[in-house]
């Protein structure tokens, strides 16, 4: 597939999953093997979609787009994250706390499908996301 298709690609699945907390692009656009890279590890097109829908359901996350670069099967995608603690997750109570960050997204492609996904955070937003926790400290000690 081309750079294009694989950009447009990726912001689909972001916009329909993250935006628009459509759980069931992630059935169509991921691969089953998928490999999410992050503060943990997550394998399986089962197990990111599990990962997903707690954050989802816990922070209600939407982006902003900032850049977008794409070469050959990978996209690179630039955005300012915002939401609230308004659930619990992965076992720490909801705190109300809101957040932005800007975060990186890197993503490989494979047979038209996200086959593989990392990300990372901007060092100058420090506080109040469970995403960024991981670089600076105690999870808990953030929410």
């Amino acid at each position: 597939m081309s750079a294009e298709t694989n950009k447009a690609m990726v912001l689909r699945l972001l916009e329909a999953l993250v935006n628009q907390e459509k759980e069931a692009v992630w059935d169509e656009l991921a691969h089953p093997d998928v490999l999410v890279h992050g503060v943990y590890d997550v394998r399986g097109s089962a197990e990111a979609k599990s990962f997903f829908a707690g954050l989802l359901r816990a922070f209600h996350p939407r982006f902003t787009l900032e850049d977008v670069i794409a070469e050959g099967d990978q996209v690179v995608v630039r955005l300012t994250e915002s939401g609230t603690m308004s659930d619990s997750f992965m076992g720490m109570p909801a705190t109300g706390k809101s957040y932005t960050i800007g975060a990186v997204q890197i993503c490989r492609l494979a047979q038209g499908k996200l086959a593989e996904m990392w990300g990372s955070v901007t060092a100058a937003h420090r506080c109040g996301s469970w995403v960024c926790c991981a670089h600076w400290g105690r999870l808990e000690d953030k929410l």
